[in-house]
């Protein structure tokens, strides 16, 4: 599903570019208290947000794939409760 991904820091947020199917670009913001979260606090305060989601990409794909088939591409921010419902 997802082929790529690129993040930069928004704020302590991650600004997020993902494709899909090597076809589709889907843009939005992941909170930095979601990855934080996510990673039990792992790193946080040492890397910034979108560097601990590139960083720790295998772990966050799964997930983030499992909120694309809940939501679409309906949702502009990804929270705490969408990453770990």
């Amino acid at each position: 599903m997802i082929t790529s991904v690129n993040a930069i820091d928004r704020n302590g947020d991650a600004q997020v570019n993902v494709q899909i199917n090597d076809q589709h670009n889907f843009h939005f913001v992941m909170s930095r208290e979601a990855i934080f979260d996510f990673l039990e606090g792992e790193s946080e305060g040492v890397l910034s947000a979108a560097e601990a989601l590139q960083q720790n990409w295998d772990q966050f794909r799964p997930a983030l794939e499992r909120v694309l088939r809940t939501y679409g591409t309906r949702f502009e921010v990804l929270t705490t409760e969408m990453l770990n419902p």
